[in-house]
């Protein structure tokens, strides 16, 4: 399912990095991995993109990914570290003045926020429960709805949403 983003960018043009841990789909770290398999058809199709295998729950892990990005593709790009919970709506209005006082208009925001827990039933909490509900339903419903009016305002912009079928 999400080769399917990663190939309608590289169909409209955009130079793709996938990123994988650098595991196959049984989880054999020797195997082909499906990172692998989504570069294999976009390049097929005529697009660009690599594979990554960098740990991206880091800061440390990003920035790699990033150099790496700009590194194999080309091209330069400012990066900046913002910390915006999503299930917050204050930090999210907080992050989006931010960004638009100092960056420039948000024109395109894609949301990918993710959390969950699995295990046995009997070893869930309500809390895990509220915490997936939170981040992955009331985070982009928070990001969309404090993006829209500036987007309106401009008369264009887009907003996307990448969710689980885990949540």
């Amino acid at each position: 399912a999400k080769s399917a983003e990663a190939m309608l960018l590289a169909a409209g043009g955009a130079s793709v990095v996938v990123n994988d841990l650098g595991v196959a789909r049984e989880g054999d770290p020797d195997g082909g991995t499906p990172a692998h398999e989504v570069v294999d058809e976009i390049t097929a199709a005529g697009g660009t993109a690599i594979t990554s295998a960098h740990d991206v729950s880091s800061w440390t892990g990003a920035q790699e990914l990033i150099a790496t990005a700009v590194d194999q593709l080309g091209g330069a790009m400012q990066v900046e570290r913002r910390v915006c919970d999503v299930r917050d709506r204050e930090s999210v209005v907080g992050l989006v003045a931010s960004v638009e006082s100092t960056v420039g208009p948000i024109e395109t925001v894609i949301t990918v926020a993710g959390i969950i827990q699995a295990g046995p039933a009997e070893s869930m909490t309500f809390e895990h429960y509220e915490d997936a509900i939170d981040t992955m339903t009331w985070g982009p419903v928070n990001v969309a709805l404090t993006v829209l009016p500036h987007l309106r305002e401009r008369g264009h912009g887009h907003i996307g949403t990448v969710t689980s079928i885990g949540g």
